[in-house]
């Protein structure tokens, strides 16, 4: 039979029955802040806890805010990436120490008078990479040392396929020919005579279609291919995403009447959900137009939450934004 039982099938996201407070798969009496560990129906999200941290916005109390630079504990401590003692040799990228801990990871250097590992006069020449000149290694060829080269340069490198590996160790994944006598997969005559697509790399008697199991056609020419979605499977198997029905009665995801009416994408307008605000449902909104949304700098995070990561602090760095 071509078509499949089309009953509605009830929705993917299985949260909405269990708690009504947070997004997690447990029950509202099993609910708990994370912040100040109330429990159960009375309680509430940890991202709108009156106790949260005013410091970071983290999940602990501002008394338990702790200053990972100079260690700083309470309300009187400061967010990590604002500590006034936090070293200004280093980049965000190598974390939050004061200046006289600061070690150069190549050289060894340690205190103020040390440098960045970028800036370093031991810094390989070659390739300009973190190590030094005498330990760069062509991942190509393996000559290691100052008279090495950069893979680009490699002379055994790149010669029949342009990817990085010496000519001698080529391998074409078709007939299997390895050496400077063999050929890229795209040259190779015994490649599949029946494929159009791109990638599919074998022989013509290996060729099999993706959907029906022939041997004598593409799959994109296959008869049986889908006529709903054009995707490889037949039309009895497919299925909407949004909505579960199956069959040739179904429809593709992007018609489905049950679409989300807010954002369009491939779910119910009841499973939408703001990633700022955290709210669910028909009267939720697009995040583009959540009022929650950082002015600061235009990101999907509420405002409060701008200065948590050091991703953040580097944006208003390199931008201006701060």
């Amino acid at each position: 039979m071509l078509l499949s039982q089309t009953t509605k099938a009830k929705p993917r996201f299985h949260y909405k029955d269990d708690c009504k407070i947070c997004d997690r798969p447990h029950t509202t009496d099993e609910h708990k802040c994370y912040t100040c560990g109330l429990v159960g129906i009375k309680s509430h999200c940890s991202d709108v806890c009156p106790d949260k941290c005013t410091i970071c916005r983290d999940y602990h109390t501002t008394n338990e805010h702790k200053c990972h630079t100079c260690g700083l504990v309470g309300i009187k401590s400061h967010p990590t990436n604002k500590c006034p003692d936090m070293c200004t040799i280093c980049t965000f990228f190598y974390g939050f120490h004061t200046i006289d801990k600061h070690k150069c990871p190549l050289c060894g250097l340690v205190g103020s008078k040390s440098h960045d590992i970028l800036k370093c006069p031991e810094k390989c020449k070659i390739c300009w990479g973190c190590h030094r000149t005498n330990e760069h290694e062509c991942p190509s060829c393996k000559l290691v040392g100052i008279k090495s080269h950069t893979l680009y340069n490699c002379p055994n490198s790149r010669e029949i396929c342009g990817k990085w590996h010496a000519t001698n160790k080529h391998k074409c994944d078709i007939c299997g020919l390895v050496g400077v006598k063999s050929h890229s997969n795209e040259k190779c005559p015994d490649q599949c005579k029946i494929c159009i697509a791109l990638g599919k790399f074998h022989k013509t008697n290996e060729h099999k279609c993706d959907i029906c199991g022939v041997k004598s056609h593409d799959t994109y020419d296959c008869p049986d291919q889908c006529k709903i979605c054009i995707l490889n499977h037949t039309t009895n198997k497919h299925k909407c995403d949004i909505c579960d029905l199956v069959g040739i009665k179904s429809h593709p995801t992007g018609g489905c009447p049950d679409k989300c009416k807010i954002c369009k994408e491939r779910h119910t307008t009841d499973e939408h959900k703001c990633d700022i605000c955290g709210l669910i449902g028909v009267k939720s909104h697009l995040i583009e137009e959540c009022p929650n949304k950082c002015e600061k700098c235009g990101y999907y995070h509420v405002v409060d939450d701008h200065n948590l990561s050091s991703l953040n602090v580097l944006r208003d760095y390199w931008f201006g934004m701060c």
